[in-house]
């Protein structure tokens, strides 16, 4: 095996190794719907699916991962079928408390609870969430090129800090995306790339958002992007 092919391996294992250190160490979100046990975010249960469904629209269009779940599926969950909505579905306990203080100011009732294990069939899969809510409220989803209120959290020279940010921020529950401040007409000029706590169509409800962020990040603010310059 020459040098350079030795190097490649190694290099290779290293950072398989670090990924898989990564892996275990930071707090993990779970997907959008999964089979695997999580805490959620419990907010309304019906015995109407279909209200359920609206129930789970209504909170996407706040920002937050909503899904509908099968009680009698899950374990830990009530034996008797109601169809539960949850905001967001996440695999550490602190993760889920680290965002339950923002879905109170919107529905106080909300609460976190553990799904124990998954004893049940297929999920209904009639549900196809919204690739985008009404633009008047709430987070959006896809199209990060339209103007937007952020909450900011840091600022940095290099790419590789604010990502790194970024990534801490959403494994604690916090899901955060980097910009570049030059390619938004009211961001400042001098190019720096700083990290956002989501993106919301409207100024309340990043303010709704910003209280449960500065809990753990103290000088988070809100500020409109301007619109996408490139």
């Amino acid at each position: 095996m020459s040098y350079s092919v030795r190097k490649a391996f190694r290099r290779t294992v290293l950072w398989t190794f670090a990924a898989l250190m990564a892996m275990l160490i930071l707090p993990q979100t779970a997907k959008a719907y999964t089979t695997d046990s999580f805490y959620g975010i419990w907010c309304q249960a019906t015995k109407d699916y279909n209200e359920a469904l609206n129930y789970a629209s209504q909170l996407r269009a706040y920002g937050y991962e909503a899904e509908v779940y099968t009680t009698s599926q899950w374990s830990n969950l009530n034996p008797e079928t109601w169809y539960a909505v949850t905001a967001g579905a996440y695999y550490s306990e602190q993760a889920a408390y680290n965002v339950l203080p923002s879905v109170q100011q919107i529905y106080p009732d909300a609460y976190v609870k553990y799904t124990g294990t998954f004893i049940g069939g297929a999920r209904n899969d009639n549900y196809t969430a919204p690739s985008q809510p009404s633009a008047s409220i709430g987070i959006y989803q896809s199209d990060h090129y339209a103007a937007f209120y952020g909450i900011w959290c840091h600022a940095a020279k290099r790419l590789a800090e604010a990502q790194m940010y970024a990534d801490n921020l959403t494994a604690q529950g916090y899901p955060s995306k980097v910009f570049l401040t030059t390619e938004w007409s009211n961001l400042n000029s001098e190019p720096w790339y700083v990290v956002s706590v989501g993106v919301y169509y409207s100024e309340s409800s990043a303010y709704s958002a910003l209280p449960a962020v500065q809990r753990v990040y103290s000088d988070a603010y809100v500020k409109y992007s301007g619109n996408y310059r490139g």
